[in-house]
């Protein structure tokens, strides 16, 4: 591997984006089925 080679830059910041979107999709998916209101009046 070499210290300019691009197509390993390349597939390591796309497997970091995925990971990235993946870590934020599924809360912000748990987050959005709950009922805001339901939710602030528990408080």
């Amino acid at each position: 591997m070499k210290p300019n080679d691009l197509v390993s830059y390349e597939v390591v910041g796309a497997a970091l984006l995925g990971v990235a979107a993946l870590a934020s999709w599924l809360p912000a998916r748990s987050a959005a089925s709950i009922d805001p209101l339901i939710t602030m009046r528990s408080d």
